[in-house]
């Protein structure tokens, strides 16, 4: 599912950000800021080369006499020292990762042990599918232990109670007991780091808003040092801690700073409850770190609460569709029949002639002439009978023209009849064209 995902060139920016040398004079650096020879880091006082780098490049642990020549080098032994990382972080997955959230939790490995990595709420919110709670706790992770106090810590007289120098002369953590102890104690560089890991996670540039001039300034309050918390399982001290700026506001304010090739992903909850002195005397069971971890989780954390957006950080929210106006459909188109007047109907008749010329004209034109001569017949008919009534019928005109008169009648009859036929029978044929 993820076997041939590594960690990418943006995971090696990050850790050659945060992974540095130091700068007090003490080791010489490359021109990124690799440590060219072997120091002990702080707070577990681990020697370390290169960008952070416990291991040399035949896997043995790094010595005094191991050295750099220069970036490159202090490169490839980052990457070289990065591959175990990776691999536990593929073989824990059980849903497919994006190349950032890889990217992200690399990153958070390297810097707090596999061992404890694997235990974290990092990995277990990410395995159930709960992506924006994953990146809120990658901020519990900001504390870090030691078994010896770092000088701030010794200069400080709150921290005297728990502080023991040894036979050399060396200074100690002290439990309850007076026994020799660890400390866990919370920096804020730690959890700007662990924020930068968050926001990588979650598909974001963290130059700009953690490690430029106009970075945020984040704020993590640490109870005093005489009402730290004493874990008798993991014998140390563990130092309470608020949150004053949640990891939400921290993706708002990079929320625009997209890496390349990546979609934009959903703003974290804003629902979190804040860890005070009392809340943290009785903490969440951690599992412990591994041995050759760099740093110790802290106690559970719910993630951050919801807080006022940073003074002077302008955040567009991601643009919303404007509302589409419903749309109707168009309603069908129905064409209602018509009706049609009969004179309107093709006929089979000839509409080029006149109509003077048609059948039915000649008909109308012998009947009229018949009933002219019938009546003009009838008339001679009622003269003759009344004045000569023994004249020989048969040689009568009247007869004659009375005769003559039905026979075209008659015929003009017939002619108009067959003339209406046919207007009517090609009507018919037009009327059954149209259906």
């Amino acid at each position: 599912m993820n076997e041939n995902m590594r960690a990418s060139q943006n995971a090696i920016s990050l850790l050659t950000e945060y992974e540095r040398g130091p700068d007090d004079g003490s080791v010489e650096l490359s021109p990124g800021g690799a440590a060219l020879t072997a120091y002990h880091c702080h707070p577990g006082m681990e020697l370390t080369i290169g960008y952070g780098c416990l291991k040399w490049f035949d896997g043995e642990d790094v010595n005094l006499a191991h050295r750099l020549a220069g970036e490159d080098e202090a490169i490839a032994l980052l990457r070289f020292h990065l591959k175990p990382y990776e691999n536990a972080v593929l073989g824990a997955l059980t849903r497919q990762a994006t190349q950032s959230q890889l990217d992200g939790m690399v990153c958070q490995a390297f810097n707090i042990g596999i061992a404890a990595w694997k235990s974290s709420s990092v990995l277990s919110s990410f395995n159930e599918g709960l992506l924006e709670d994953a990146a809120a706790n990658f901020g519990k992770w900001s504390g870090a232990t030691c078994s010896r106090p770092p000088k701030d810590q010794r200069e400080d007289p709150n921290y005297a109670p728990k502080i023991k120098y040894d036979h050399n002369n060396m200074p100690r953590w002290v439990g309850p007991d007076g026994q020799y102890c660890d400390y866990m104690l919370r920096y804020e560089g730690l959890l700007s780091r662990h924020y930068a890991e968050a926001l990588l996670f979650m598909g974001r540039s963290f130059h700009r808003t953690l490690r430029s001039e106009q970075r945020m300034k984040l704020k993590l309050e640490t109870d005093h040092p005489s009402r730290a918390t004493w874990n008798a399982g993991k014998n140390r001290w563990e130092d309470g801690v608020k949150y004053r700026t949640p990891f939400k506001d921290v993706y708002a304010y990079a929320y625009d700073d997209l890496l390349p090739d990546t979609p934009a992903s959903p703003r974290v909850p804003t629902t979190h409850v804040e860890t005070t002195g009392a809340a943290a005397a009785s903490p969440q069971p951690v599992q412990p770190p591994s041995s050759s971890s760099k740093v110790s989780p802290a106690p559970s954390v719910v993630p951050p609460t919801p807080a006022k957006k940073p003074e002077g950080a302008v955040i567009a929210p991601p643009a919303q569709p404007s509302p589409r106006a419903p749309v109707v459909p168009p309603k069908p188109i129905v064409i209602a029949p018509q009706p049609i007047h009969p004179n309107q109907l093709p006929t089979d008749a000839d509409t080029s002639k006149n109509m003077a010329d048609s059948t039915r004209m000649i008909g109308m034109v012998l009947v009229a002439i018949g009933s002219v001569i019938q009546v003009i017949c009838t008339r001679l008919g009622v003269a003759t009978a009344l004045g000569a009534v023994a004249f020989d019928l048969s040689r009568d005109p009247t007869v004659i023209a009375l005769t003559v008169t039905v026979i075209l009648a008659a015929l003009g009859w017939l002619t108009k009849k067959n003339g209406k036929k046919t207007f009517i029978r090609g009507a018919d044929h037009a009327q059954g064209a149209l259906h």
